[in-house]
């Protein structure tokens, strides 16, 4: 028995095109190349499903069922075959993808050709039992998703569908739609422009009855961005709205992979968009369909199951307005309702036990400087002062170390960085007074860590491994920087050019000047470069950065050794006699 890998496809890549809607069955030749090494796919055979494209991964693995073959030769290569593999993923991970890298024993060269997003369909690629214990054990474990393939919403969130649309992309009408800048699909619940009995209902065994686009002879047209959703290896995020009013967040599903239709219904169209309809031909069956201005349509209703459970469905029309969130700027806005509880006195604090002492001065403290009207004395004290100060500097200084230890950690990734980073704006300097509540102001571009400075302008922050061994390098006895500092300021530039291309849309929708705006890429860490000193690959770095305009590079010695600065003249500010 061997383990394979497939690639994942749509419809309009399937050769010969399947005669019925198959959602887990796939046509691949049964070999590439001139090689002609046949892939003895078998039944029974451990598979696991690639999503390739941007914000790609491995999805989800199961089992080959059924397998058979076809006469048909592939184009270019008459000896090649094809076949009919069905799949039953037993679990999926769409929203939640494992990078195809950690699997050992592929060769790089075989992992980027397969892993390409172009391409004609090609064979299953075999993995070893090695590697397939290493996905399946990574698939047990939690793991951090980047964008594009991160999601932000929780089922039962309140937004509108110009804020999903702006941020994940798709179109903006219709009731199924297919996000061209993320691998999602959307399907709203709702939204249609037909008449019919019911927009969704629940089947006997559970499964959600989906309401899908009325078509003409049974015709599936825009269905197949559901019906292909696990043959692409796309999450189906499911929304439930009216025509102009807010959406509400379902949750994700699954497309039923045994029945994905359970049977057509018959629709109207809007009498108030109904026109007269003149003769045609199908250019399917050959039929010509007479004049008539009330033709009948028919919709499918297609097969779903919830995959963590479905919020409640709540009528769009009643959705609370302090419910509604924003998708552009990222802001929470949170009442606090909580009861206030009374001020303990000093009896309370005598009364505490060993331990409890700094715990409830702390708490006295806080409560005393939430009383409403607060005391002008108390706020004007040198020792309340001294106090928020002393605070701050020993959260900043935690924070520090947490990062030291990522960043001196081999295996760390950006994710876990980013994260720390994100709620520690202050190292990268005082000239920065907060972080954007928004990240995607361009088309396809994200940025890490988007700062703000004082006059409003714009400040991306571009978050690299501290592992990097190829830092620097040798060009013609001198040390340079490498290939990965090359292509992160490339990133960054194309970033730049993408706020330039887009300012006034930019400043009108968000209120955000990108006017020359900068970018910081911060990368590697002198502890993993060989064969260059500390001071040889700071010298570099700042040969390179003298030759850029908006785009500087800093390391993480550089990045951590100026906030260990910058807290230690805090602390002498705050105390000048400290040596």
């Amino acid at each position: 028995m061997a383990q394979w890998l497939i690639r994942s496809e749509t419809i309009a890549r399937v050769y010969p095109p399947p005669s019925s809607v198959a959602p887990s069955t796939w046509t691949m030749p049964t070999c590439w190349g001139e090689e002609h090494s046949v892939a003895d796919v078998s039944e029974g055979d451990p598979v696991a499903l690639l999503r390739r494209g941007r914000g790609g991964g491995i999805v989800g693995h199961g089992r080959v069922g059924a397998v058979t073959g076809t006469s048909a030769p592939y184009i270019g290569h008459p000896r090649c075959c094809w076949r009919r593999v069905t799949v039953a993923l037993d679990q999926t991970y769409f929203g939640n993808p494992i990078s195809f890298r950690i699997l050992p024993g592929i060769d790089y060269r075989v992992r980027e050709r397969f892993a390409r997003d172009k391409g004609d369909p090609r064979p299953p690629l075999a993995l070893s039992e090695h590697a397939w214990q290493v996905l399946l054990q990574r698939a047990a474990q939690a793991r951090d998703v980047e964008w594009p393939a991160s999601w932000d919403l929780s089922p039962g969130t309140a937004v509108s569908r110009t804020d999903i649309h702006k941020t994940y992309g798709g179109h903006r009408q219709g009731v199924i739609t297919h996000s061209a800048s993320t691998p999602n699909t959307f399907v709203f619940l709702g939204a249609g422009s037909f008449v019919a009995p019911f927009t969704h209902d629940w089947a006997e065994d559970g499964a959600l009855l989906i309401v899908g686009k009325p078509t003409l002879d049974n015709q599936l047209s825009e269905n197949l961005t559901v019906l292909e959703h696990i043959r692409s290896g796309r999450p189906l995020r499911v929304f439930h709205t009216r025509r102009g009013k807010p959406c509400v967040y379902l949750g994700e599903a699954l497309l039923d992979q045994e029945q994905p239709i359970q049977d057509w219904i018959e629709v109207s169209s809007d009498p108030a968009r109904r026109y007269p309809v003149k003769p045609r031909r199908n250019p399917f069956t050959g039929s010509v369909v007479a004049q008539n201005d009330r033709e009948p349509l028919r919709a499918p209703l297609i097969r779903v199951f919830p995959v963590t459970g479905l919020a409640p469905f709540v009528d769009p029309d009643h959705i609370p307005q302090r419910r509604l969130q924003s998708l552009q700027l990222r802001v929470k806005q949170v009442a606090d309702t909580s009861e206030r509880r009374p001020i303990p006195g000093a009896e309370a604090l005598v009364s505490s036990g060993p331990g409890q002492v700094e715990a409830d001065m702390i708490r006295y403290l806080v409560a005393l400087l939430r009383k409403e009207p607060v005391d002008y004395e108390l706020v004007e004290m040198a020792d309340t002062a001294a106090l928020v100060d002393l605070i701050r500097r020993h959260s900043r200084q935690a924070a520090l170390t947490q990062l030291r230890s990522l960043v001196e950690t081999p295996h760390t990734k950006e994710p876990a960085i980013q994260r720390v980073l994100e709620n520690q704006t202050w190292v990268f300097g005082g000239e920065y007074v907060g972080i954007s509540t928004r990240r995607a102001f361009s088309l396809g571009d994200r940025l890490d860590i988007p700062l703000v400075r004082g006059d409003g302008s714009l400040h991306g922050v571009e978050i690299k491994r501290a592992n990097v061994p190829d830092l620097i390098t040798s060009h013609r006895g001198r040390p340079a920087v490498g290939t990965p500092v090359h292509l992160a300021v490339i990133q960054a530039m194309n970033y730049l050019r993408g706020l330039d291309e887009q300012r006034s849309t930019i400043l009108s929708e968000f209120g955000v000047d990108c006017r020359r705006a900068s970018m910081t890429v911060v990368i590697g860490h002198p502890m993993y470069v060989t064969g260059f000193t500390r001071d040889e690959i700071a010298e570099s770095v700042r040969t390179y950065n003298s030759h850029l305009s908006r785009v500087r590079v800093i390391t993480y010695a550089e990045l951590l050794d100026n906030a260990a600065r910058m807290l230690l003249l805090s602390r002498l500010a705050a105390d000048p006699a400290v040596s």
